[in-house]
């Protein structure tokens, strides 16, 4: 009868008190069930999947800083034309019911876009930008809405006369965060399946 081999006892590298057996298949470091992610190739330590990832972070500095801008202007365009429309026809809370889908659909529109525009790079952070240069965009468009308010507030004479403050674009307001929605969702591939 062969006698056991006794085994020096391995711990984890970053868990230096767990002891394991358990290695990373692809840089061989030890690593405990905390540490341990399993993939389609087998169980890895968090820093080879990190590193791993950040090979699909191709965007440039400049990629993102472009979208940026870029979205900006949309979103302060795409906001005023909403504020417009809904100006002149005073059907907020009803364009609001049409707003939701046509934001969805332009929001994908400007997902393809953006990765146009940065040459099908991606990154974590250029699809954050994008989103938040639009949304930004957008805000700015109601600094008119909001400065009238404040003037009709403040001026005496025009505060007792007959003139209505003016309320928030509900429907350019739900415009513009199912637009948002449907940018990131189509920049991060996010789809709803039916």
């Amino acid at each position: 009868m062969e006698a056991l081999v006794d085994e020096p006892e391995t711990f984890c590298e970053i868990h230096k008190d767990r002891p394991t057996r358990l290695k990373c298949n692809k840089c061989g470091r030890y690593m405990c069930t905390k540490c341990a992610e399993r993939t389609p190739v087998g169980y890895r330590c968090k820093e080879c999947i990190r590193g791993q990832m950040a090979i699909f972070d191709t965007a440039t500095p400049r990629d993102t800083l472009f979208a940026f801008v870029t979205l900006s202007v949309i979103g302060l365009v795409l906001a005023l034309i909403g504020n417009f429309i809904e100006t002149i026809s005073g059907f907020g809370l009803y364009l609001a019911l049409v707003f939701i889908p046509a934001g969805g659909v332009i929001g994908t529109w400007l997902a393809t876009l953006t990765l146009k525009i940065s040459g099908k790079r991606r990154s974590k952070l250029l699809f954050l930008t994008s989103t938040i240069g639009f949304l930004l965009g957008a805000v700015l468009s109601l600094v008119p809405c909001i400065g009238i308010n404040l003037m009709l507030l403040l001026t005496p004479n025009l505060s007792d006369s007959a003139f209505p403050l003016l309320g928030l674009p509900i429907g350019t307001t739900v415009l513009v965060v199912a637009t948002a929605f449907g940018l990131y969702g189509g920049l991060t591939g996010f789809r709803i399946n039916r």
